[in-house]
């Protein structure tokens, strides 16, 4: 009988939770770690044994001797930014009469949720590191917490960039199941999707844990249509952008060449994943309408030197500037004006049948050809003086009203690079 009642102990829950049926089978922090320093539950570095249970990111992501934490960024001047909430929200369940009196979300959801959890599970053993571990066994994310310069023992927090997303033509039919790796349930495609919903609802004690989200340099993959869904909800907006990065989104959006199947994604999304910009997440629980939701919140790294994409994409998209050209101006008419010189008789030839040194003039006065040509010389010259002088008089006239060389046409044009 003695051995019959052995003393059970719980493993990590990251592996199993308890198959005592008397204990909670969603508990998921396993043994409880020593009083954490700081309040959370990312600022305690715990033992290999102990890693899954305080931070389920921890777990093969440790960072190697002389390897940064640090985003291997450039670093602009410091911007201070804030976060800035998403018009989506996601409605959790309603607040029952036997929780009126509770008033804080943070409260009401432990009265809903499983202790340690922030969804309801699927599956008692669908812990967060099942999905967690989903994403890397198909080399879609990688995770890596990003620790307080001062106190390295402290995660300020985690860094997850996506390298790849599986499409339903790479799995077959979606119910297709799936073994594992040091799970005891298999996956299918199914999980594969909710995986990447599921992953960020990782949050510590004090709910101050963020997400530093960017596609890698070498994503590729053509982005499936489910994942519509996860951008309006976890991705960047433009009102978080700098104005002179968001007028190179929406120069972008006017020149790239999309397909039938990626038109149905924001332009954004599509700036986003091919210059690699990246962006700051966060979530919160609220109250609305007596139900419990969770808000998203997205703000600009303003440390990020964002000078490079937008060099970038002008290097890749030049814009071509048409070359100015120069409106003639209209040759205006010259009227025939009487003249009052008294060497010019009042049948004298107006300008435009004048022909000076004509063979028929030449022919009909010979004697007098050198004082008649003169006489029409000085006449051309006064009616050539005086059609200038009303053309200066026109001119000076216009040039108030406009003043662009390059006509009506040019006067409107926008920079897009203003």
């Amino acid at each position: 009988m003695a051995d019959k009642k052995k003393q059970l102990t719980l493993p990590s829950w990251a592996d199993q939770s308890t198959k005592n049926p008397s204990k909670n089978r969603y508990q998921v922090l396993g043994q409880i770690p020593p009083k954490l320093e700081y309040k959370s539950a990312l600022a305690y570095i715990p033992s290999p044994s102990q890693c899954i249970a305080t931070d389920p990111f921890c777990s093969n992501q440790s960072i190697q001797p002389g390897q940064s934490s640090q985003p291997k960024y450039p670093i602009k001047s410091s911007t201070p930014t804030e976060y800035l909430l998403k018009p989506i929200t996601t409605k959790l369940f309603s607040i029952e009469p036997v929780h009126s009196h509770i008033h804080q979300p943070t409260e009401l959801v432990n009265s809903f949720f499983p202790p340690g959890w922030h969804f309801v599970p699927a599956h008692p053993d669908k812990f967060l590191s099942f999905y967690r571990d989903i994403l890397q066994l198909h080399k879609s994310i990688l995770i890596k917490p990003i620790k307080d310069k001062i106190n390295p023992n402290k995660v300020i927090y985690h860094s997850l960039y996506i390298h790849n997303i599986v499409s339903l033509d790479q799995w077959s039919h979606p119910s297709v199941h799936k073994k594992l790796p040091d799970h005891p349930v298999e996956y299918n495609y199914y999980d594969y999707i909710d995986a990447w919903f599921k992953i960020l609802l990782h949050e510590n004690e004090v709910f101050t844990h963020s997400w530093f989200i960017q596609f890698d340099h070498k994503f590729n993959s053509v982005i499936p249509s489910w994942f519509n869904r996860w951008w309006h909800q976890n991705g960047a907006i433009p009102d978080i952008l700098p104005a002179e990065l968001m007028d190179q989104v929406t120069y972008f959006s006017t020149i790239n060449k999309v397909t039938n199947h990626t038109s149905q994604f924001p332009a954004l999304l599509l700036f986003v994943s091919k210059y690699k910009v990246p962006w700051i997440l966060k979530w919160r629980y609220n109250i609305e309408d007596r139900t419990i939701i969770r808000q998203y919140l997205v703000k600009w790294w303003g440390s990020y030197n964002h000078q490079k994409i937008i060099d970038q994409v002008m290097l890749e998209f030049p814009v071509k500037v048409p070359t100015p050209v120069k409106i003639p101006t209209p040759v205006k008419q010259v009227q025939p004006v009487k003249q009052e010189d008294p060497l010019v008789q009042s049948d004298s030839p107006t300008v435009s049948n004048i022909r000076l040194n004509s063979p028929a003039q030449r022919s009909s006065r010979p004697s007098k050809s050198k004082i008649k040509c003169s006489q029409l010389l000085m006449l051309a010259q006064q009616l050539i003086a005086q059609a200038s002088q009303e053309e200066d008089d026109n001119s000076s006239e216009g040039s108030t009203t406009d003043k662009n060389p390059y006509g009506a046409a040019f006067q409107d044009a926008q920079n897009p690079f203003g």
